[in-house]
């Protein structure tokens, strides 16, 4: 849930909304993610492309295949992330939170309860920008349609003091 919702910068609702007929595997192995409805686009619904890398760490179509085979997926009108494989509603946007620090703290991350649903969204773009993605592109993979997602790009103070640095210098 959490690659997913990291690498297509993801909106809570947008996370537990997904649903299996909207999950497109390619011929050529990437993945075309359907969202029927989103904050920017209510009603119209945008397709969200996701490179799967064989040779990445990071892989969220890899990260899909095996959920869908773990839960044996039959109906496609089944919610890709359930509180249960017996549920038959999809589950909560306020539970994504909970299960992100909770995953985090596992993992040791310090400042695990400082992190909330939307850092998937904002840590995505960040992590976008770092490697060089330009921003006009950042907006189409986020979906944002302002200039709000310069707000979501978070620049650590190691890099503010580097740049500070490379100006003063003569």
């Amino acid at each position: 849930m959490f690659v997913v919702g990291w690498s297509r910068m993801s909106r809570s609702s947008e996370i537990v909304g997904l649903r299996w007929r909207d999950v497109h595997f390619t011929s050529t192995g990437e993945l075309m993610l359907y969202l029927p409805r989103t904050e920017t686009d209510p009603g119209a619904g945008s397709w969200v492309l996701l490179s799967a890398p064989e040779d990445r760490v990071i892989n969220p179509g890899l990260c899909l295949q095996q959920l869908r085979d773990l839960v044996r997926v039959v109906d496609q009108d089944d919610w890709v992330f359930r509180p249960s494989l017996q549920a038959e509603a999809p589950r909560s946007k306020n539970t994504v939170a909970p299960r992100l620090k909770k995953a985090l703290a596992r993992a040791e991350i310090s400042g695990a309860e400082l992190y909330a649903t939307h850092s998937l969204r904002r840590g995505g773009a960040t992590h976008a920008a770092k490697m060089g993605v330009a921003l006009r592109f950042i907006k189409v993979m986020g979906r944002w349609k302002s200039d709000t997602v310069r707000e979501y790009l978070y620049t650590s103070p190691e890099v503010v003091w580097g740049h500070s640095r490379a100006m003063l210098s003569v």
